[in-house]
């Protein structure tokens, strides 16, 4: 059961990326400016990440491998959709991730 739970926290943020960044740019998506993609870089794809972090504590997994599955799915949208501009968010995801990871390990230390 461990391994279906490292298994899903290392697919789920990657493939929520791919899917929030394909949906907030797609043309059949209605919304007339691109809003939704503005929050998803400055709201939804840092909270996935440090939820990841978070989760990854709890089932003992690596974070390494789980961020960096996660930024392979954000630089597929950023290849796909964004210009070089957008691969300045990359390492603060990657320090929002690990930042979830190292809170949520101290706190866990204290129990």
């Amino acid at each position: 059961m461990k391994k279906v739970f490292r298994v899903l926290n290392l697919l789920t943020p990657g493939i929520a990326i791919i899917v929030i960044g394909y949906y907030s740019i797609s043309p059949n998506f209605l919304h007339i400016d691109h809003s939704l993609f503005i929050l998803a870089l400055l709201f939804l794809f840092p909270l996935l990440f440090l939820l990841q972090g978070v989760v990854t504590v709890l089932i003992d997994g690596s974070i390494f491998v789980a961020l960096g599955v996660s930024v392979l799915a954000f630089l597929v949208i950023l290849l796909a959709w964004m210009n070089s501009s957008a691969f300045v968010y990359i390492p603060v995801y990657f320090v929002l991730g690990y930042v979830g990871y190292w809170i949520s390990r101290k706190i866990l230390k204290k129990k």
